[in-house]
Order: structure tokens, then C-alpha cells, then sequence
């Protein structure tokens, strides 16, 4: 009869260890990182809303760009002085 007691008494001190100790804290960090990853998000989207530039509607800004120079025959062999 006692042994039982104290069982009983041992498994609801476990168990309420477990809970406080182990599942809350679980529960508590995985809500905020969840919170957190969302703010980081939010914020993300802001900024690329923000950095977002309009396309131009029509091709003549399209027209107005210089055109690319071929970088192919600047290349510089490098010779190393003794």
C-alpha cells in the first residue's frame, strides 16, 4: 500500500518535471523563433517591395543603353619580375 503511494507520488513528480521542465520550454522557443522567422519575412518582403523598380512600359528605354563593350581582349598577361 505505501510502495503504491510512493509510485504514484514519484510518477506525478516525474511527470510534472516533464511537462515544465521539458514540453513548455519546447513549446515557448518553438512559437517565438516561429515569430521571429515571420518578423524576418515581413521585413524581407518590405524591403524588396521597396527595391523593386517599375519595368519600363514601352522598348525605348530599352534603346537607350550603351552598348556592352567586349571585355574579351583587355585581358593583361601577368609576367612575374626576378
Amino acid at each position: 500500500m505505501i510502495g503504491r503511494v510512493i509510485f504514484y507520488i514519484l510518477a506525478l513528480y516525474f511527470l510534472y518535471k516533464f511537462i515544465f521542465e521539458f514540453l513548455v520550454p519546447i513549446f515557448k522557443t518553438t512559437t517565438k523563433i516561429q515569430r521571429d522567422f515571420q518578423a524576418m519575412q515581413q521585413k524581407m518582403e518590405e524591403q524588396m517591395g521597396s527595391n523593386q523598380q517599375t519595368p519600363p512600359t514601352n522598348g525605348a528605354a530599352a534603346q537607350d543603353k550603351p552598348p556592352t563593350k567586349d571585355n574579351k581582349h583587355e585581358y593583361i598577361d601577368f609576367e612575374e619580375l626576378k
